[in-house]
Order: structure tokens, then sequence, then C-alpha cells
């Protein structure tokens, strides 16, 4: 591998943020509403205007509302028609997750949404961290082809989760790919690359320039760094 495989994926609210994280260098737009609470499911206007102006890839987060990831079959109804729409404008895929009361992934809701994205990417969101055992919750992932999961290990932050990223890059393979999210920042990003044996990073980014610092740092991170375990 070389540097051009590090990707920068940038989560983004307005048309604003969205053009200056692709000039900045970002592979990969991640598109939400209310970043402050963590992101929900964007304006179908915003969304538009954004995949209309970028060439970049660019994931809907799926998320009908703040707070906890356990949803009512009404919840998850709304949001299958959220994940359709998404697809419906463009979207190279959406990123949704749900638990049950008992803290493991939602499979009937994960298949439901996996199935109208289809043929779509899903990226399972950062609910993952809320599972009990993330290593054997991959197995879950894989059931309904979930491409990417996007995780800080189970920590508050993916500098404190590099040793269970690890472990689920080592556990993922080319099952799918592991993108590290909680506060990585251009100080860090090459301690979470290296230590956490991952390729894709995700963070908040708003300006270009702070785009580009943290592609740039991201990418000398990983220039001729071993392949990923």
């Amino acid at each position: 591998m070389n540097a051009t495989d590090i990707i920068v994926e940038a989560c983004v609210s307005t048309v604003d943020e969205a053009l200056a994280a692709e000039r900045g260098g970002a592979r990969r737009l991640e598109v939400c509403a209310r970043p402050d609470e963590h992101g929900i499911t964007p304006d179908p206007l915003v969304l538009h205007q954004i995949l209309a102006r970028v060439a970049i890839p660019v994931v809907a987060l799926i998320r009908c509302r703040p707070g906890d990831f356990i949803y009512s079959d009404e919840e998850i109804e709304r949001m299958t028609g959220q994940v359709q729409h998404a697809i419906a404008r463009g979207a190279e895929g959406v990123a949704v997750g749900a638990l049950t009361p008992e803290g493991i992934i939602h499979r009937r809701a994960l298949a439901t949404w996996a199935w109208a994205a289809f043929p779509a990417k899903v990226t399972f969101h950062r609910a993952f961290d809320q599972v009990g055992d993330p290593v054997a919750a991959l197995d879950d992932l894989f059931d309904y082809g979930v491409a990417r999961v996007l995780t800080s290990g189970g920590a508050a932050t993916a500098v404190e989760g590099t040793g269970t990223l690890r472990r689920l890059v080592e556990r993922a393979g080319s099952g799918l790919t592991v993108i590290a999210a909680g506060t990585v920042r251009p100080p860090s990003v090459a301690q979470v690359i290296r230590e956490g044996g991952v390729r894709q990073v995700h963070a908040r980014l708003t300006s270009e320039a702070g785009t580009r610092a943290l592609v740039d740092a991201a990418i000398r991170a990983g220039a001729g760094w071993p392949r990923p375990i």
C-alpha cells in the first residue's frame, strides 16, 4: 500500500462545510444534521445540495433522533424511509446503527436497513461503541453485508481505543473496513493509524485548512507504513 490509501472521511452538516472538506482533501463525506448531538438524519434539501456540488462519495447518517440507539418499530420504519430517500438521491451509502436493550446489535433493524440500502454501502456508526463485545459483534456486521464500521474501539477517543481498534482490524480482515473515529486530530492521527492498524479515519471537519491539516498528517503517518494486518 502507499500513502494514497489513507482515507479521511469528513463529518459535515452544511454545503459550505462539504465544499471546504472536499477542497481540503477529504476522500469521503458523512452528512448529518445537529452534529452537537452526535448527528441525526440530514435535511433532505441539504443532502441534495451537497450531492449536487461535490465529486467525492457521500454517506448520509440515518438517525431519527438524538439520544440512545434503542428504537421502536415506528422509528425503525421511519429510518427505513430515510435510507431509501438518501440512496435515491444518489448517496454512496448510509451510516446506521441500532442496539437492543441488552446492548447487542439489533439484527432485524440492521437487516431492514441493509435491504433498503442495497446495493449501496452500509456503515455501522458509533452505536457500535456501546456493544459489550465489539470483536464478536463484527459477526453480525458480516452477516448483513456491512461495508464499514465507525468506532473508537469503545473508548472515549480513538487514541485511547487503539488496542481494540487493532483487534477489530485483525478480525475484520478484508471483510469490512474499520474506520477510526473519536477526537481524531492532526497531532494524534499518526498514533491512531500506526497503533490501531487502520487506514481510514473519520473526524468532524468544518474548514478547508482543518481538513488539509488532518489529511496531511494522516498521509504522512501512512506513508511507507506496513500493510494493515
